[in-house]
């Protein structure tokens, strides 16, 4: 991988919302790390338990709330504290 493209990478900022405050992306458990796959199992394993029904953004009419790759989760909800919400209720 290009060296440009690492730092880059490495580099992102994240905002929340429109009005919140930037924040750096930051290294965190790598692979290969004991803890990781307790750490990344978890999440996974509590978010099969929340009610999805009326969760989410409609696209073409089937409702997304969340993806999931690997250790990565990215959830979708029409606003931040919705998201708070589902994410603080799982049941």
């Amino acid at each position: 991988m290009p060296t440009n493209f690492q730092r880059n990478v490495i580099n992102v900022n994240i905002k929340l919302e429109r009005k919140g405050e930037e924040f750096p992306i930051e290294r965190g458990v790598k692979q290969g790390d004991p803890l990781a796959e307790a750490i990344h199992s978890s999440p996974s394993r509590y978010l099969r338990n929340i009610d999805w029904a009326d969760k989410g953004i409609l696209v073409l009419n089937e409702r997304l709330t969340h993806l999931r790759f690997a250790d990565d989760i990215a959830m979708f909800s029409r606003n931040c504290n919705r998201t708070r919400t589902n994410v603080s209720k799982p049941r």
